[in-house]
């Protein structure tokens, strides 16, 4: 006698790629309201672009996901190295910050923490079996070790958090054009 095994039922509270997207471009809108503000470069109409700019990525994003809903469902295998990514994330985070602090230089913070973002979105590429991911993660990462090494003071903070942001939001895009 054979079994076969079903694939486990799609759990509506897992991360879907419209989940994705919303994240990213909240995320992203952070990132680059903090860079900008950074050097006293965000107006109100600034502002106003960004929020509508984040608006129209999620009505498209909740748009085409709901004419083609997504089948996501995980293997176990998934969920745990999606697990052991946001730990590690979270504890990378938190280092960032005792350096940052240790060293009395606030103005890397933004920078270390793109550095452990980006790093995350590398596992997170397999866990998603969305390669994608990686090239964000890359770009994150390279960008702000760039301009740590480069930069300094509020010019560090601007250029790693608004580039960081861009990443993401060009993540988002990547997201809303790619097909599997």
């Amino acid at each position: 006698m054979t079994t076969t095994s079903q694939p486990a039922p799609p759990n509506p509270l897992w991360p879907n790629p419209l989940w994705s997207i919303a994240i990213l471009t909240g995320f992203g809108l952070w990132w680059i309201i903090m860079g900008l503000n950074a050097i006293s470069a965000l107006s109100l109409s600034g502002l106003l672009a960004l929020l509508a700019t984040a608006t129209l990525m999620l009505a498209t994003g909740w748009q085409r996901f709901l004419r083609h809903p997504p089948a996501t469902p995980r293997p176990p295998a998934n969920l745990r190295l999606y697990k052991q990514a946001v730990l590690a994330e979270i504890f990378g985070i938190l280092l960032a910050l005792i350096a940052a602090s240790l060293l009395q230089r606030p103005d890397i913070i933004p920078a270390l923490i793109g550095i452990v973002v980006g790093l995350h979105f590398l596992p997170l590429a397999r866990a998603f079996s969305y390669p994608p991911h990686r090239v964000t993660g890359w770009a994150m990462t390279a960008l702000c070790l760039t301009a740590l090494a480069c930069l300094s003071g509020p010019t560090l903070i601007a250029v790693s958090a608004t580039g960081s942001g861009i990443v993401l939001w060009l993540s988002v895009m990547t997201t809303l054009l790619y097909r599997r």
